[in-house]
């Protein structure tokens, strides 16, 4: 969020041009979208990383049984992550949250900056 508010208000200051509430979403969407691309591609050589290690699906289900979560739970997504189509439905999940989490806070946190910038 801070990093669209950061970038909206910033450019405003330094181009010394009026910013309005919707430059300052699209403007809090781009750094957002590069702040997820940038997580997509560490995400990536780091899940490389542990697939060639010990696998992707006994990584996450090691990370579940630390959560302490209920026992009958944590096994049957072990058991999901295990397979293929339950791995790629997990991370292909888990992409698209990031994608929303990673684009949305930065959107409003540019509009925000661009308000901000039009008060002074």
């Amino acid at each position: 969020m801070t990093g669209g508010g950061a970038a909206s208000y910033f450019y405003a200051k330094r181009s010394t041009q009026h910013l309005s509430t919707r430059n300052g979403l699209r403007m809090g969407w781009l750094t957002g979208l590069f702040c997820f691309v940038i997580f997509l591609v560490t995400t990536t050589v780091e899940i490389m990383a542990v697939s060639m290690d010990k696998g992707v699906s006994q990584f996450f289900g090691e990370q579940l049984k630390l959560q302490h979560g209920p026992k009958d739970e944590v096994e049957q997504i072990i058991k999901l992550l295990q397979t293929p189509e339950g791995l790629g439905a997990f991370l292909f999940v888990l992409v698209i949250a990031m994608f929303i989490l990673f684009t949305l806070l930065p959107t409003i946190g540019g509009a925000i900056g661009a308000k901000f910038s039009e008060r002074e």
